[in-house]
């Protein structure tokens, strides 16, 4: 499951997410693209926080059902005042405190400018962790320009880049097949 907390549409964020989802496809492996601009959740009660599938809002089921049933998870998020975006920070707090439990978890972010594209990973590095994830030493920060925005779709374009999104999705595989040696 990838994430993006990015309210805009055609977002740097969702642009990573999408080349990491690229990387993820050719080494066999499905995904879900669950783009919080367009899918936007409810701001979290805290009746919720024990069992989303308690939340009277079928959205916030459906997201917390996603986050449970994937293998890994990648949080994408822009650089909002020197963090991570209230998007994705809402979408965190719909779910459960151990949500990510057993879970590899992909951080990456954009910024304005490449001294600003890492500080959204530190911070969410910590609350993957309280949630009970393995934050993947591989961390992704782009800066505006990373992409190529004459298209009609925004396409990360930086080939250092994009092999951090191969190598990305190399480390979630291989803490997948980690998790499945573990239970088996």
């Amino acid at each position: 499951l990838l994430v993006s907390g990015s309210p805009a549409a055609n977002s740097h964020t969702h642009a990573l997410l999408v080349c990491i989802a690229k990387a993820l496809e050719s080494k066999g492996h499905s995904y879900e693209i669950w783009d919080l601009g367009e899918r936007p959740l409810p701001i979290s009660q805290p009746s919720w926080h024990k069992n989303p599938l308690n939340a009277d809002v079928q959205a916030v089921c459906d997201f917390y059902g996603a986050v449970q049933g994937a293998d890994a998870v990648v949080l994408g998020t822009p650089n909002y005042h020197g963090s991570y975006s209230g998007v994705i920070k809402n979408a965190l707090d719909c779910l459960t405190g151990d949500a990510f439990a057993n879970k590899p978890v992909g951080i990456v972010s954009h910024g304005s400018n490449v001294r600003k594209s890492h500080q959204p990973c530190l911070h969410l590095t910590t609350v993957v962790m309280t949630m009970k994830g393995t934050p993947m030493l591989t961390q992704i920060g782009t800066d505006k320009t990373d992409y190529d925005t004459s298209l009609e779709n925004i396409k990360l374009k930086n080939s250092d880049c994009i092999e951090r999104c191969n190598i990305l999705a190399n480390e979630l595989e291989l803490w997948v097949g980690r998790m499945d040696d573990k239970a088996s």
